[in-house]
């Protein structure tokens, strides 16, 4: 499963629904860009990307090997995956749903900016 996702670097985050399926590999394609539409330099940037429900956690950032790729730093491009192992824990029945969110940072908490809120919801494969 693959998607991609378009955030603003703006004061309000942008809203996102993502949806996955249970143990298998999820590829979102991330661009994200500044109010104005122009591509957000994410050169010295980290990203992270938070989903919870109860116990169960999915974190990814830009760090090593970390889950997120800056594909094109200048152009403010990324990939986050999800693999098989972040979801095989959840039981094989029903869906799950929780918050996530994708968030940057150049470093310092005051430099912290929320790029995105919205759902995450795992389906049974």
């Amino acid at each position: 499963m693959s998607g991609t996702l378009t955030l603003t670097a703006a004061i309000t985050p942008t809203i996102v629904r993502m949806s996955i399926v249970r143990a298998k590999t999820a590829i979102y394609y991330i661009d994200v860009q500044n109010a104005d539409g122009t591509p957000f330099d994410l050169t010295g940037s980290v990203m992270y990307y938070h989903a919870s429900n109860g116990s169960f956690v999915i974190d990814k950032d830009s760090m090593a090997a970390g889950g997120i790729v800056f594909t094109d730093d200048t152009g403010g491009l990324a990939t986050l995956t999800i693999v098989p192992t972040d979801t095989e824990s959840l039981g094989a029945q029903g869906v799950f749903g929780m918050p996530c969110e994708f968030t940057l940072t150049n470093g310092s908490p005051a430099g912290t900016l929320e790029l995105a809120t919205g759902n995450l919801t795992i389906s049974p494969n």
